[in-house]
């Protein structure tokens, strides 16, 4: 019952919405559901996780500038065909050549993990193992709750756990002339200048950062999520390009990361992830029949909509010349193709010829046009194009 395609499948193939509603609901009530708990935990346990890591970024990245480069927790570092997420990533000045727009690609020298509660596994054995074989050359785990440090390196190939020196101090030759005082890291002051400490004299001015781009970044592949019964690998290109940057907002009582095309991105990578014989699991069977019934419908108004749609975007456009001189104006998107819109869709004009200066203006009169269909603007001669909007903008614009 339980196999979302199959279902879709049969619905596809009823033509009266009254014998389809009369099967699903004869279906449904006779499946039992059990409701998990997916309640969040308290902010509480992460207080200390989060105070520790900034203190650690912080000071690592005022004393150590001139010996490498740091990153936090949303930077990527590429292992083969994995990515990871560290809570703090160093790398030394000698192989910035491998810092991406969006990863480093390959090892970084150093890697901190600030254990979570409930995550120990994770970081100790998981993560240590990938890390490890991945070549990482120091893997500092640090325990809030017992307020310890492990300081491992890696020597032909395996961790190794190291001690300190005999002024309490831990050095390493892959943070040359640093010098790191764990104890005041559990201190009660947030910030310590002396948490990591430079005793050699750096050699000329630290060189700038060049990132290498390589095509690689958001939306540089098209979105087309590979969607199974069973999980389906993720390769690390499409991670990098699909996933939105970690900024969590909420509007209007819905989660927002990376806007709306963030959350579609984040749905279809989770749905790969756990298969669609899992991910089916996590409502009751009435509620993912009513969705298939409702987009049912949606796709039988298809053409009104899209007439309502052309309307809206035609007042949108002449709202726009009203207020500024442009060279042109146009649609991309699912409205010019020829595929029902979904509940993903929206307007999407863009723009040539725009005055630079008069983009924040323009975004002010954008917000107080009143339009019942979701709706954005891109300049595209300045904003960042995705490769499916190059894509559009070659073979589906229609002017306006």
């Amino acid at each position: 019952l339980y196999q979302p395609k199959r279902i879709y499948a049969v619905l596809s193939l009823i033509s009266k919405p009254a014998l389809v509603s009369f099967c699903l609901n004869r279906l449904c009530s006779e499946l039992k559901y059990q409701e998990e708990d997916f309640s969040a935990g308290f902010g509480k346990d992460n207080y200390e996780h989060n105070r520790l890591r900034q203190k650690l970024t912080s000071a690592l990245f005022r004393s150590g500038e001139s010996i490498g480069r740091v990153h936090g927790r949303d930077f990527v570092m590429r292992l083969g065909n994995n990515g990871f997420t560290p809570d703090m990533s160093f790398i030394a000045l000698d192989r910035l050549t491998q810092l991406k727009d969006y990863y480093l690609d390959g090892a970084a020298d150093l890697i901190i993990e600030v254990i979570l509660p409930g995550h120990g596994y994770a970081d100790k054995v998981a993560k240590k193992a990938y890390y490890q074989s991945g070549g990482v050359s120091e893997y500092w785990l640090v325990d809030p709750l017992r307020q310890q440090i492990e300081f491992w390196r890696n020597q032909n190939g395996e961790f190794q756990l190291q001690q300190l020196d005999s002024d309490g101090c831990y050095r390493t030759p892959h943070l040359l002339g640093l010098a790191f005082a764990p104890a005041l890291l559990f201190s009660a002051e947030d910030f310590e200048l002396d948490l990591f400490r430079l005793e050699t004299t750096p050699k000329g001015d630290r060189p700038k950062i060049h990132y290498q781009k390589d095509g690689l970044g958001w939306g540089e592949l098209s979105f087309q999520p590979v969607l199974e019964l069973e999980p389906t690998p993720i390769s690390f290109e499409q991670y990098i390009c699909w996933t939105p940057e970690a900024k969590f907002e909420f509007f209007d009582g819905q989660p927002d990361i990376g806007g709306k095309t963030g959350i579609r991105n984040l749905i279809g990578l989770l749905l790969m992830s756990f298969g669609l014989r899992s991910s089916v699991k996590v409502l009751p069977l009435q509620r993912w029949c009513d969705a298939l019934l409702r987009r049912l419908d949606l796709e039988g108004q298809d053409e009104e909509r899209k007439t309502l749609w052309w309307q809206q975007a035609r007042e949108i456009a002449a709202i726009i010349r009203e207020n500024f001189t442009l060279g042109s104006i146009g649609v991309i998107g699912d409205l010019t193709k020829p595929e029902p819109l979904s509940y993903w869709s929206e307007i999407t004009l863009v723009v040539r010829g725009f005055p630079e200066d008069k983009r924040c203006e323009m975004y002010s009169v954008l917000r107080e046009i009143e339009a019942d269909v979701p709706h954005s603007v891109i300049d595209v001669e300045r904003d960042y194009l995705t490769s499916e909007q190059k894509r559009d903008l070659e073979l589906s614009m229609t002017a306006l």
